[in-house]
């Protein structure tokens, strides 16, 4: 349009053949008022509806092209995102194949000689109940873990899928409008062109003041070389102009609709490989979780996994040697620890709770609470014990009661075996200690023990060898007691006088030595207690007789004993000057 006004302002006026330009072409104002001509005021009104509609026309080209910008870059994030998504799907897939190696790998099969596999491994059923053993436990935990994450990956992956297709859509409602918009730009432009031309053929002559219409605008040929005005020239060549314009216009369209086509195009083969790598990614999993089924529903359980499914205990788990941690000890802890003597060592039940009492009781004053007494303790492991036995006894029941009491039961084995003594909050002087057992009686047994507290073994030691300085004074002492009244109970051996003097009374002197322990002397024998009885003398009598047979040993008599005596005949009957002959005579008889 621009170059249409300019080419209407700066076109030279017609010459007529022969005749002198118009007053009007030559810039010449005439009298009168200006006249306008109908193809004039036409081809203003045209002028301006072509100027609107290309303003409209490029005012909507602008905005397509900055939408489609806008479409190519979230094109372009969204296959950056997508690469992120599936460099981490690759990562999950590497980990769970690793994680499948490394099992296939350690689960070595055991070789059992000369015997037949188990039933359990050939798939058959057995009775009582399914015994899981850790490594299948661990292995059930990774496969749902696996199973997981691929789940969550094929959801985002779906997602993504449907937002890939939601872009698509917008691309291709992109596509048609801006092809509906060309459409109308092309019918817009057709409507210019055939306005212009059928403008420019109905156009009727310049008439000439005063001369007639020349030959050539009234259709007649003239002899001669057709002449063309400078008008129709320039006219020619500017629709030329605008043609190859329009041309290049349309082609720059069709070069951008061919580039949309190609994104639409790369889009949906990024969507097809997407789809094919999600397959395979597919086909791999459900292969390798085929051949991980299958290795160990058919792999015979290795050494390890035996001997540990041989000790493990229903609810319990394996057995413990000792307890340890820095923790007191669960109801848990005990029980594996009361089982590994009852079925390990064969111990009964009373012993098995004792000794898992010493070990309790010995637990609990290294956290210095006091304790109930080892026998109550006891008594509480015993207790434990019939408790599991009562759940071990029905647990072929699938009833709701008896998973329920065995869900409790598991709940309550991380628990604190709880022993101490019913005063020990008010027993406790340390404000830390208190503490800690107050956590350790929340669930989850919160808290630990901290290291030795230094000042408080060393005092500890001092007192407990203080104590054993006490004891061992005590000990001697009662043992020079007991010494003291054996020497003095004891009676003394005398030595035999010469021969020459059996005939005299004389009292032999009494050797003691206290060096060595003396023999105790029997005084009351049954042979003196008949003949006591036998001569009628009464008890007081026989009493003072014997007291004073033991303070005043004497010497044998000859009359009355006038055969010598052996010394391994043990010791003689001595007898007090006090006491009469006929007394002694029966004594000695």
């Amino acid at each position: 349009m621009k170059r249409f006004n300019k080419t209407r302002q700066t076109a030279a006026p017609v010459e007529c053949q022969e005749q002198q330009p118009r007053a009007e072409d030559q810039g010449v104002k005439t009298a009168g008022p200006e006249k306008v001509t109908p193809i004039e005021s036409k081809r203003t009104r045209h002028r301006a509806e072509d100027e609107d509609a290309v303003k409209i026309i490029f005012d909507e080209r602008r905005n397509r092209i900055i939408e489609t910008h806008h479409i190519a870059a979230q094109v372009e994030r969204q296959e950056a995102r997508q690469q992120a998504e599936d460099e981490a799907i690759k990562n999950v897939f590497n980990l769970c194949m690793k994680r499948f190696n490394k099992t296939r790998q350690t689960a070595a099969p055991v070789e059992c000689q000369g015997q037949q596999p188990r039933a359990e491994d050939q798939g058959v059923k057995t009775a009582g109940p399914e015994k899981v053993t850790p490594i299948e436990s661990k292995r059930t935990r990774h496969r749902a873990e696996d199973e997981d994450a691929v789940k969550i990956i094929f959801d985002e992956r779906r997602n993504r899928l449907i937002e890939t297709h939601h872009i698509a859509a917008q691309v291709e409602r992109q596509e048609a409008r801006q092809q509906a918009e060309d459409e109308a730009i092309k019918n817009v432009f057709n409507l210019c062109m055939k306005r212009f031309n059928k403008t420019r053929q109905t156009a009727a002559p310049v008439e000439c003041q005063g001369q007639q219409p020349r030959a050539e605008d009234q259709g007649v040929k003239t002899a001669g070389p057709e002449k063309v005005t400078p008008i129709e020239s320039k006219r020619t060549r500017h629709r030329a102009e605008d043609e190859d314009a329009v041309k290049i216009i349309f082609d720059e369209r069709r070069n951008r609709l061919i580039e949309t086509h190609h994104i639409a195009a790369q889009v949906e083969r990024q969507e097809a490989r997407q789809q094919a790598e999600d397959e395979a990614i597919k086909n791999v999993f459900n292969l390798c979780m085929k051949r991980f089924n299958k290795t160990r529903q058919t792999a015979a359980p290795s050494s390890m996994e035996s001997t540990r499914s041989k000790t493990e205990v229903w609810l319990i788990g394996q057995h413990i040697t000792e307890i340890t941690g820095a923790q007191l000890p669960s109801r848990g802890d005990v029980l594996r620890l009361f089982f590994h003597g009852h079925n390990e060592h064969k111990k009964t039940v009373n012993d098995s709770a004792s000794e898992v009492a010493a070990s309790v009781i010995s637990f609990w004053n290294k956290a210095r609470i006091p304790t109930i007494t080892e026998k109550s303790i006891g008594r509480k492991v015993v207790d434990l014990f019939l408790m599991w036995k009562g759940l071990k006894k029905n647990c072929t029941r699938t009833t709701d009661t008896q998973r329920k009491k065995e869900e409790t039961f598991c709940d309550e084995l991380e628990d604190l075996f709880d022993v101490a003594h019913p005063k020990a909050m008010q027993l406790l002087t340390i404000k830390e200690d208190r503490a800690f057992l107050a956590a350790q009686r929340e669930k989850g047994r919160r808290g630990v023990m901290a290291g030795v507290d230094k000042k408080i073994a060393c005092s500890i030691k001092r007192r407990e060898e203080s104590k054993s300085k006490q004891s061992l004074q005590q000990n001697q002492a009662s043992s020079a007691l007991e010494y003291d009244e054996l020497g003095s109970s004891s009676e003394t051996e005398s030595q035999s006088s010469s021969s020459s003097s059996t005939s005299s009374l004389a009292i032999s002197p009494v050797v003691s030595s206290s060096n060595r322990k003396r023999a105790t002397l029997k005084v009351i024998t049954p042979e003196l207690s008949s003949t006591l009885d036998r001569t009628g003398i009464s008890h007081r009598s026989a009493l003072r007789i014997c007291h004073l047979f033991h303070i005043f040993p004497l010497s044998p008599m000859s009359h009355v004993s006038p055969a010598p005596v052996s010394p391994e005949a043990g010791p003689t009957p001595h007898l007090c000057c006090l006491v009469p002959i006929n007394l002694c005579y029966l004594m000695s008889g």
